[in-house]
């Protein structure tokens, strides 16, 4: 009986544990996955444990002949599983090297869907947890808007190996995560209020720092509230009121971030070098346009430069593909993408030079695994999201639209938020 006891004791302990370590996530994102721990940084140990946990599920299964989570589609994932192996043979790579599992570990953040689930299942969310999650969109806001604490920002500057402003696809995924736990946790009234003040203080934010996180936003925000609409008709005075000051908050919101001096500074767009010859320039503005699309060069431009600068990389990489015969494997996960070596400054090395990142996750499976695994992937993730159900769409469309324009998936906190997301939802079935 008492050892009954301790076992439920530790779990629940381990529970808070995780999901103290989950808010920091949200709030703190690249800056706290830096943090070294042993010579090693928590992102890293993050990954390899991840890997632990996807092995140790496999053995599960072929020895219990039970795959825990109900309607999980196994085949799928065991099919992606094999898949990497292949590539990686076939690749002249070793699954030895470190570089080989950093550059898969979208793979590899699947584990902690099943830890996610196992704690999830055996505990409940209290109010201490409510309050957390209410707080932590408005504390990020407050963070990253010119209030940013001197003293955190020098603890991570002495203990991890970068600190960094919130990205604003990490600053979609804190507001997406924290309201999709307290959809039931609160009230369908409270719930909305949550919503729509929040992100009425939060789209100034995200305009700054990311386009694409910032009309994921708007689509995130409208989603809800269409997806409850009866409810809004039948307290259509009170949401008139909740709109209203949501404007006035969106407004005075604005005017805060707008004052800020060094605000160009926390944009996480790409800084995009322009060296096109007169030939180019004259060709571009001869070209049909629309809506700012327009074909140029073999592929698609855009007059965003920031857009086109994607769109560029993407067509480069497919091309890349095509020339090497490499479209059905991929080129494997041994070393950064050929077509980011851009020797020009800072070109597509990013400011600090270490960008190795295409800024599509779409892209970025293609090219390290090939049609074959991208299918066989996406397979996989609409799968598991159908058995977890309708409803949670309405909440992970916004961060697959912001996943097609940065590089969410393959950091380590967006992917271990998701599949934390997914796995209380499978836990409540």
């Amino acid at each position: 009986m008492l050892k009954k006891s301790n076992l439920k004791f530790s779990v629940k302990f381990l529970f808070h544990l995780i999901f103290i370590n989950i808010i920091l996530t949200l709030i703190f994102t690249r800056s706290f996955m830096g943090i070294y721990i042993l010579n090693f940084r928590l992102g890293e140990l993050i990954v390899a444990f991840g890997l632990l946990v996807v092995v140790s599920y496999l053995l599960y299964v072929f020895i219990k002949k039970d795959v825990m989570l109900l309607n999980f589609p196994i085949l799928n994932y065991f099919l992606l599983i094999i898949v990497f192996i292949f590539v990686v043979f076939m690749s002249s790579g070793s699954l030895l090297a470190q570089y080989t599992f950093k550059s898969s570990s979208f793979i590899w953040m699947t584990g902690y869907l099943f830890i996610g689930f196992l704690l999830f299942k055996s505990n409940d969310l209290n109010r201490y947890h409510k309050y957390a999650l209410i707080l932590t969109p408005f504390v990020i806001y407050i963070f990253n808007s010119g209030n940013y604490p001197n003293f955190i920002m020098y603890f991570f500057q002495q203990y991890s190996d970068k600190f960094q402003f919130n990205k604003g696809s990490d600053v979609l995924m804190a507001l997406i995560f924290c309201s999709y736990l307290l959809k039931d946790l609160l009230s369908k009234e409270n719930f909305l209020i949550f919503i729509n003040l929040n992100s009425a203080i939060l789209l100034p934010l995200f305009l700054t720092l990311s386009r694409a996180s910032f009309f994921s936003a708007i689509i995130f925000v409208l989603l809800i509230n269409f997806s409850n609409i009866k409810f809004i008709r039948k307290n259509f005075k009170k949401f008139f009121y909740l709109v209203i000051t949501s404007a006035i908050l969106f407004i005075v919101s604005t005017i805060r971030v707008a004052g800020l001096p060094d605000i160009s500074f926390r944009s996480q767009e790409p800084i995009v070098v322009i060296q096109n010859s007169v030939n180019e320039v004259v060709e571009r503005k001869s070209v049909n346009k629309f809506y700012g699309f327009y074909f140029c060069e073999e592929r698609l431009c855009s007059e965003d430069n920031t857009l086109d600068w994607r769109f560029d990389i993407w067509f480069d990489l497919s091309k890349d593909m095509i020339e090497k015969n490499k479209f059905l494997i991929g080129f494997g996960f041994n070393e950064i993408f050929e077509v980011m070596k851009d020797p020009s400054a800072p070109g597509r090395l990013g400011r600090d030079g270490l960008n190795e990142h295409v800024h599509n996750h779409i892209f970025t499976v293609l090219g390290r695994m090939g049609i074959i695994g991208l299918i066989i992937y996406t397979t996989f993730q609409f799968k598991l999201i159908k058995a977890a159900g309708f409803q949670i769409i309405l909440f992970l469309l916004p961060l697959f639209l912001v996943s097609f324009f940065d590089t969410t998936m393959e950091s380590i906190q967006f992917p271990l938020l998701y599949y934390f997301l997914i796995s209380y939802k499978y836990s409540k079935q």
